[in-house]
């Protein structure tokens, strides 16, 4: 019995065997690369959304943190003026002289002119929809404002019906600048 007949099989078959092997470890490789390509590919898409998502969740809770600010800064307005009316209704009507109104004033009301900045900066920043009610707040405001300034300066006297209407005004142009801003706050939650 010859023996180089059967190697000469066997070897053919063992190299063959490693070369179906090798083939099988490669095409093993690549599919394991494939496999993490594939995976980091969906794990960066799925930051990135994940980011976007952050992103926009930071800037409704921005939001809404400012639509709250407005809302307070222009209650703080509101209280002012209402309460510079009230202490100011009395003169105009004759009840209390001059020297009065302006101790009241003097005493109980501090303008809040950094809340008059604030409304504007957070106004005009964050929802420039709100543009328009808020110019006609201001100007029914600096009306307001201008009138009772006439009154501390004893000059150009307005009737009780003109600082009433003033008044008025004011109100108006304050609710619907108020509404606006809880309709912006509604669509922003």
């Amino acid at each position: 019995m010859d023996l180089g007949t059967p190697i000469n099989y066997v070897v053919p078959a063992i190299t063959k065997l490693i070369e179906f092997f090798q083939n099988t470890a490669v095409i093993t490789a690549s599919a394991a690369l494939l496999g993490v390509y594939l995976s980091n590919k969906a794990s960066e898409r799925r930051i990135a959304i994940q980011f976007e998502q952050e992103a926009k969740a930071r800037a409704i809770a921005l939001k809404s943190v400012k639509i709250e600010e407005l809302f307070i800064i222009l209650k703080s307005i509101d209280d002012y003026i209402d309460n510079v009316y009230r202490i100011m209704k009395p003169y105009i009507y004759g009840k209390i002289d001059y020297d009065q109104a302006m101790f009241y004033v003097g005493e109980n009301l501090a303008p809040p002119m950094d809340e008059n900045q604030r409304l504007h900066a957070v106004a005009i920043l964050y929802f420039p929809t709100l543009k328009v009610e808020l110019e006609n707040f201001v100007k029914a405001r600096s009306e307001m404002i201008s009138s009772i300034d006439r009154f501390s300066k004893k000059r150009n006297k307005l009737t009780p019906e003109q600082f009433n209407q003033l008044f008025k005004n004011f109100r108006n142009h304050s609710e619907i600048f108020s509404d606006k801003i809880v309709k912006v706050a509604t669509e922003i939650n």
